[in-house]
């Protein structure tokens, strides 16, 4: 997990370096406003492990978020984002909710967007025995993402989001142990409205 912290703090650094290049305009082309949703795919980097001795790690899910930022002249903004990331099993899931830290720029029809959150984090999960339960705890994201215009108000965009969350072990018998530290890597791609 080290390892895809420090490959996005690496992203995200390399994408302000090119916000200095020439060219660069604060925003989004202009526009200071953007709501992003978004459809993700990718992986829970946690091991699940089953009281018969099977595991999983590496699983595999789909999500989605929904996001509204902010940026100030300087390139520099804050946001609030809901993202929730599942698992292909259907029962598993991890979320986070809260504000965001934010750099974003435009070249030419392009937005280069940066964004750090800090907030609440937890983990639902559905018993196979039609209970559910829920982990809260300390939740955190990493995204770093290309942004292309469509029109004025309008665009595309992919990228990568780390999401991690403090979710402490969470046991239950006949059923899966989630190691602690929850986390997730997914790849994104959504639409962008810009006012």
């Amino acid at each position: 997990m080290k390892n895809k912290f420090l490959l996005t703090a690496a992203l995200v650094l390399g994408s302000i370096s090119m916000a200095n290049a020439q060219g660069y305009v604060p925003g989004f082309g202009g526009k200071h406003n953007c709501v992003k949703t978004d459809f993700n795919c990718g992986w829970f980097l946690n091991e699940f492990s089953h009281i018969d001795g099977s595991d999983k790690r590496g699983m595999f899910g789909f999500g989605g978020s929904i996001t509204y930022e902010h940026v100030f002249k300087p390139g520099i903004g804050v946001g609030v984002s809901a993202i929730m990331d599942n698992g292909n099993d259907g029962n598993v899931f991890t979320y986070f909710v809260g504000p965001s830290f934010v750099y974003a720029g435009t070249h030419g029809n392009w937005v280069i967007d940066c964004s750090a959150g800090l907030g609440e984090g937890g983990l639902k999960y559905d018993l196979a025995r039609g209970d559910r339960a829920d982990s809260g705890g300390f939740g955190f994201f990493l995204q770093v993402e290309a942004q292309r215009h469509i029109s004025k108000h309008f665009g595309i965009a992919v990228g990568f989001r780390l999401l991690g969350s403090g979710v402490m072990d969470v046991e239950y018998e006949d059923d899966y142990y989630i190691t602690p530290g929850l986390a997730t890597a997914r790849f994104t791609i959504g639409p962008r409205f810009y006012f």
